[in-house]
């Protein structure tokens, strides 16, 4: 049996509204490095414009969608995140 893990979303994002800044390549590239022992393959599913700033791995399969927000409300968010999540 094969196994694979998918993270799906931005890598880096800020929160307008809270000011949090979102940065998960270290997480993926940890969970790489510590499980692609059992693991077959890891899909990372983002967005243009995303970067893994170099990283790679035999394992890892990076995609890149395009960008399904067109528009963003008045603090800068994305007016519908539903989109993104089905074309990733």
């Amino acid at each position: 049996m094969k196994f694979a893990v998918v993270f799906q979303g931005p890598i880096f994002s800020n929160n307008p509204k809270t000011g949090v800044l979102f940065h998960c390549l270290e997480n993926i590239k940890e969970k790489v490095e510590t499980f692609s022992n059992e693991v077959d393959l890891f899909v990372v599913s983002t967005w243009i414009g995303q970067t893994l700033d170099g990283y790679e791995h035999p394992k890892l399969k990076v995609v890149f969608n395009e960008d399904t927000i067109t528009g963003s409300d008045a603090t800068g968010a994305p007016l519908n995140n539903g989109p993104r999540k089905i074309v990733s």
